[in-house]
């Protein structure tokens, strides 16, 4: 395949996935605020469960944003605190957090 071509598929995945989170997360925080709202005026177990499975949910997809945003090999030289704990807990490959050298 043509390099340009893939460099073009390759942002407008990124594009995509990125602007997809953002509107989710800010969309579940929506949510969140008017369901944990409801369940301290109404006090109704309902808005509690319906709360904390949301509020579950919007942390698994805050959590997968920020690691995406911070993960070594697309912010190219420097490695994030997150990416350095997941190396260290096997997630990534060790040498994928190690600082990039010059070429000279």
């Amino acid at each position: 395949m043509d390099p340009l071509l893939l460099a073009r598929l390759q942002f407008a995945t990124t594009t995509s996935v990125h602007f997809l989170f953002v509107v989710v997360t800010l969309g579940l925080v929506t949510l969140l605020v008017g369901l944990q709202t409801a369940w301290v005026v109404t006090g109704n177990p309902a808005y509690e469960r319906l709360t904390r499975f949301w509020g579950l949910l919007y942390v698994i997809n805050y959590g997968q944003f920020q690691f995406g945003v911070n993960y070594p090999p697309m912010n190219g030289r420097v490695c994030g605190s997150l990416s350095s704990l997941a190396a260290r807990l096997g997630r990534v490959r060790a040498v994928d957090c190690a600082p990039a050298r010059d070429a000279t």
